[in-house]
């Protein structure tokens, strides 16, 4: 998968996917079987991380955090996935859709 292709699934912009590469949040493959420069590829295991990233920055965590976040639980993106989501929807039902206390 390209870049074009995470920001299509996940609603997430180039600028903010370039900012959690470059912060090593999510790691990309390289690839330099391209005539100039080096383009990233992602397979699925990206795509969820990419999808945990979202979740997370909505919910304010910081990138320190969410590089322990993903570096300890690596082994079973799909768990912590659902860990994340969970997460989220409390966090949003503390808040209220407006985003103030309830």
């Amino acid at each position: 998968m390209t870049r074009k292709d995470i920001v299509r699934k996940t609603g997430l912009s180039p600028r903010i996917i370039q900012f959690y590469v470059d912060s090593g949040v999510v790691k990309p493959i390289e690839n330099k079987d391209i005539r100039r420069g080096i383009a990233w590829e992602y397979n699925e295991q990206h795509l969820i991380q990419w999808r945990i990233v979202k979740k997370l920055i909505d919910c304010g965590i910081t990138v320190r955090k969410m590089k322990k976040i993903l570096e300890n639980r690596s082994n079973d993106l799909v768990e912590l996935e659902k860990i994340v989501n969970v997460f989220h929807d409390m966090f949003y039902c503390l808040i209220g859709a407006k985003g103030e206390k309830l």
